[in-house]
C-alpha cells in the first residue's frame, strides 16, 4: 500500500475545524484504522504541545520538561 504523505500545521486556535476536516479526510482516503487514528491524533497532540512549550517557556531545562509533561500528560518520564 502506498501512503501520501501529507504535512498537517500546527493548531494555532484559528481554523481548526478545517484542520481536522483535513485529517479525518486523509485518513478515510487512505482507510486508517482507528486504532492507528488514535496513535497519530495522539503524537501530534504531544509534538504541538511540545513545539508551544518551547514557545512560551524560557529556560527549558531537561528536568523542567519533564515536569511541564508530568503536569500536563499526567506521566512520568
Amino acid at each position: 500500500m502506498t501512503v501520501k504523505k501529507v504535512e498537517l500545521t500546527s493548531l494555532s486556535g484559528d481554523g481548526n475545524i478545517g484542520w481536522i476536516a483535513r485529517a479525518e479526510a486523509y485518513f478515510e482516503v487512505q482507510n486508517i484504522s482507528e486504532d492507528e487514528i488514535s496513535i497519530v491524533k495522539h503524537a501530534c497532540s504531544t509534538i504541538h504541545w511540545f513545539n508551544l512549550l518551547r514557545e512560551t517557556k524560557d529556560g527549558l531545562t531537561w528536568d523542567k520538561q519533564n515536569w511541564e509533561m508530568v503536569t500536563w500528560f499526567g506521566v512520568v518520564v
